[in-house]
């Protein structure tokens, strides 16, 4: 009877572990079945993302071989207009000098065969009033303060110098400018001092102060040009190599216009 119940137990044991190992090994079964389908989902997913970076791959492709066509398009017409534009430009020059010669020579009251009272020779200067050593490097621009001696230049040694013409003196030096002084101009009434310049920017100084009273920010290539307007000193027009024209307000210190052109 002691061996029938011992044997009945150990049946029983088995039994359970049995029932056990059983729902173990359906909830792994379960388990696989899942992780089977996620993978199965994930690699149709990896193939639809691989297909869409290919088509992607594809197009860009394409877009770059359109967009350097565009550009060797437009470099050719950049280089038509430049040709077309320096031919302009040397008529130009040779008419201005043509024209410059007419005024020079109508301008001098000549003595006529029958004898005129009164005439005005026209003579080439033999020699300096003074030889001013004003930049290393090179003097890029140079103007006159309106109703005024003084003489004001820009250089390679980004400075602006102001210098008194009698006796050939530097009286002032402006600093702040982080390029080369290319071109120059100032405000009717002497107050301001703006500089284009190298570093894509203008530069204006306040001629009591000497300091920099705007820094003029907006071009993305060398400043090769600036004027004041003839109608008000507020107004200051700006050109760079990167083929735009800028209107900008002192006052306020920004552009307010800018104009794109070809060449």
């Amino acid at each position: 009877l002691i061996y029938k119940m011992t044997s009945l137990k150990r049946d029983i044991c088995c039994r359970d572990e049995y029932s056990l190992l059983k729902e173990l090994l359906e909830e792994k079964t379960k388990a696989l079945e899942l992780v089977i389908s996620e993978n199965q989902e994930l690699k149709a997913q990896l193939e639809q993302i691989t297909m869409r970076a290919n088509n992607a791959e594809a197009e860009n492709k394409m877009l770059i071989d359109r967009w350097m066509l565009q550009k060797m398009q437009d470099a050719e017409r950049l280089n038509e207009a430049n040709a077309v534009y320096g031919e302009m430009l040397d008529r130009l020059k040779v008419s201005s000098i043509e024209q410059l010669a007419r005024q020079q020579v109508d301008g001098v009251v000549r003595q006529s065969e029958e004898g005129a009272e009164y005439y005005v020779e026209s003579t080439i200067p033999t020699a300096y009033k003074h030889k001013i050593p004003a930049h290393e490097g090179g003097c890029a621009s140079i103007l006159f303060e309106y109703n005024s001696g003084k003489l004001i230049s820009g250089g390679q040694d980004r400075t602006i110098k102001m210098w008194d013409t009698n006796t050939g003196s530097l009286t002032q030096t402006l600093y702040g400018c982080l390029g080369s002084v290319l071109d120059l101009t100032i405000t009717h009434d002497n107050r301001s001092i703006i500089a284009a310049s190298s570093s894509n920017n203008l530069y204006v100084w306040d001629v009591n102060t000497g300091r920099v009273r705007h820094t003029l920010t907006g071009h993305t290539d060398k400043v090769c040009a600036v004027d004041v307007s003839k109608a008000s000193s507020r107004h200051v027009v700006s050109a760079a190599y990167e083929h735009t024209i800028k209107v900008w307000d002192l006052q306020k210190g920004y552009c307010i216009n800018t104009i794109i052109f070809h060449s």
